[in-house]
């Protein structure tokens, strides 16, 4: 997940089968989770397809628990997998990932605005800020823009280490 959405991986994240409403949904633990005493069965203990086996079901991913940003991981198809097929790709996206500490949805939704317009008051700003972001074809920020050949190399990279 980290490398589909080029973070870096520094914060708190949780994995659960259920959205954060349901009190019966199993949560699996990271190793910050098991250094706080929680009980439960490890996140590097199971493997997707053992969670996720019918179309439709889904997985729930919260990342950064001040930023909150949660997705939902939903199984659209199978397929057989050749022997010599990767573990992982990415297929489709949409839009750029949102930088890691960015401030959330609505601190992703103003650093856009300030990156898209030069006269805006806080321009100059973020544009240095998003120094280490520098994505899209003109070589800055452009959350309009994804590679999906770059996203899909990134993951694959990240599963053979």
């Amino acid at each position: 997940m980290q490398e589909a959405f080029t973070w870096f991986g520094g914060h708190l994240h949780q994995f659960s089968t259920g959205n954060r409403r349901e009190w019966n949904a199993e949560t699996f633990l990271t190793d910050f989770d098991i250094e706080e005493g929680d009980e439960g069965t490890p996140e590097n203990h199971v493997r997707l397809d053992q969670v996720m086996t019918d179309v439709g079901d889904k997985l729930y991913y919260t990342y950064d628990f001040g930023d909150d940003w949660y997705h939902v991981i939903k199984l659209e198809s199978t397929a057989p997998r050749s022997v010599d097929a990767p573990p992982a790709r990415v297929l489709a996206g949409r839009r750029v990932a949102p930088p890691d500490d960015c401030g959330g949805i609505y601190g992703y939704h103003d650093l856009v605005d300030a990156v898209s317009d030069p006269e805006h008051p806080d321009h100059a700003e973020m544009l240095d800020w998003l120094g280490v972001y520098g994505r899209g074809p003109r070589g800055y920020f452009d959350p309009a823009y994804v590679s999906i050949e770059d996203l899909d190399a990134d993951v694959r990279e990240a599963l053979n280490s």
